[in-house]
């Protein structure tokens, strides 16, 4: 029997994280997998605590420069992709439109952020930061084992795409360009999002909602969703 795919992520923060597993889960299709987050470090994102290199695309930046040097300038010489089958490291395009004193960053090894483009087409974006995301890791090119996740402008468009697969706005072909995906949930009418009490998923899982709780089993009937990763990741949790 073979031993299941070790998947490791470096996101900047919990629910980005849960995300992810419940994408990798849907692709093994049923497969056996470990999964482990490395930044941020376990369980302490989820107390607001979040490790030593601190919460959101910041946290990604230090935990990328500690890896590169502990790997003698680069990933690809580092225990932490040595140790995975899998490494997802992980930011939001959003970040392209950082500085990196935002981030309360001092001497960056290179100053090449911001480094937003014209949205659309998303991709002039995306693909800069992820130049920038390989040159925190010390990296030309994409490592093997290795896969740059960086959701424009959030990882909040992605699930909303999948969640709400009849709505006309999270379907639209420049959706990515949006720059507030998750303040979209406040538009939608009603009987798509009835009573307002009940969260969704995106909403419950960022206050910090038990995944269980965040959207309930006979809404999700009622608005007919599929059983995808995300309803999944609803059920089951991290």
């Amino acid at each position: 029997m073979s031993e299941p795919l070790r998947v490791a992520v470096v996101v900047e923060g919990p629910t980005d994280s849960i995300v992810l597993k419940a994408i990798v889960r849907s692709l093994l299709d049923g497969a056996d997998f470990e999964f482990q987050t490395l930044q941020p470090e376990g369980a302490a994102a989820f107390e607001a605590k979040f490790g030593a290199h601190g919460p959101g695309w910041g946290g990604v930046y230090r935990w990328s420069r500690q890896a590169a040097e502990e790997g003698s300038g680069s990933l690809s010489g580092s225990s932490a992709l040595s140790q995975w089958d899998l490494l997802i490291a992980h930011l939001d395009a959003d970040v392209a439109d950082k500085t990196y004193s935002s981030a309360r960053i001092q001497s960056p090894p290179h100053h090449d952020l911001p480094c937003v483009k014209s949205c659309p087409p998303l991709h002039e974006t995306t693909d800069a930061l992820r130049t920038v995301l390989l040159r925190w890791l010390g990296e030309q090119t994409c490592p093997p084992r290795t896969i740059l996740c960086t959701p424009s402008k959030t990882m909040d468009a992605w699930v909303l795409t999948a969640i709400f697969p009849g709505n006309a706005t999270f379907q639209q072909r420049n959706w990515e360009c949006h720059t507030d995906p998750e303040g979209q949930i406040n538009a939608l009418p009603k009987k798509n999002v009835s009573p307002r009490k009940d969260l969704t998923i995106l909403k419950g899982v960022r206050k910090s909602v038990k995944p269980g709780q965040a959207y309930p089993l006979h809404l999700r009937k009622q608005h007919g969703f599929k059983k995808s990763f995300f309803v999944q990741l609803i059920e089951e949790g991290s």
